[in-house]
């Protein structure tokens, strides 16, 4: 994760201005969807469109901003707190979406500058490929397979002796495994004058 927008200085007022984060979803790299959709205030025009969340510092700062564009503020947010982790519970399983994260500022009312927000700057190739930015990400959501279980410790039971080794647990893909029963073996390696013994 890139947080690096939350410790940035304005160029201009040398200040920390970091206000939040918006993040938007498109079914295409152009990102039109957000655009699309975007309530009657205009703001779309300048900004990368309508967010499907926003994140923002809990400051006293919320709303929308004093400063226009051709009479268009900018939203600062309700105090929602930043997060780093969103849950994206509205999309069709095998379609296809791009998700954008953008930090933005606050701006500066005092001396009218606007609050700036991340571009969303996907490229295509010249045979339709995509090249992303770091701030975007493409996804194919999936339902699990037909069947799959999650995996599961059942008792573990000290039989005897001495419990007082360092275990390392490894987690496998259940699809490499057939449906059967596994026996887990522990060895014991003792270290003495010849080598070492496994036990």
């Amino acid at each position: 994760m890139d947080n690096s927008a939350e410790r940035a200085f304005d160029p201009i007022t040398n200040d920390n201005d970091f206000e939040g984060y918006r993040i938007y979803r498109s079914t295409d790299p152009a990102f039109q969807d957000p655009r699309g959709n975007f309530p009657g205030s205009g703001e779309w025009s300048i900004v990368n469109g309508y967010p499907i969340a926003q994140f923002d510092l809990v400051n006293n700062i919320y709303g929308y901003s004093q400063t226009t564009v051709n009479g268009i503020a900018y939203y600062l947010g309700d105090e929602t707190e930043v997060t780093h982790s969103f849950r994206d519970i509205q999309i069709n399983n095998g379609q296809r979406y791009f998700y954008a994260v953008c930090s933005y500022d606050r701006g500066v009312d005092s001396i009218q500058i606007y609050p700036s927000e991340n571009a969303i700057t996907v490229s295509q190739t010249l045979r339709g490929g995509t090249i992303l930015p770091k701030n975007v990400v493409e996804v194919y959501p999936n339902s699990p397979v037909v069947g799959y279980t999650d995996a599961e410790v059942l008792n573990v039971v000290h039989a005897e002796g001495k419990g007082v080794e360092n275990l390392i647990y490894v987690w496998l893909t259940l699809r490499w495994f057939r449906k059967t029963t596994y026996s887990v073996l522990l060895f014991q390696v003792m270290k003495t004058a010849s080598g070492l013994n496994i036990i």
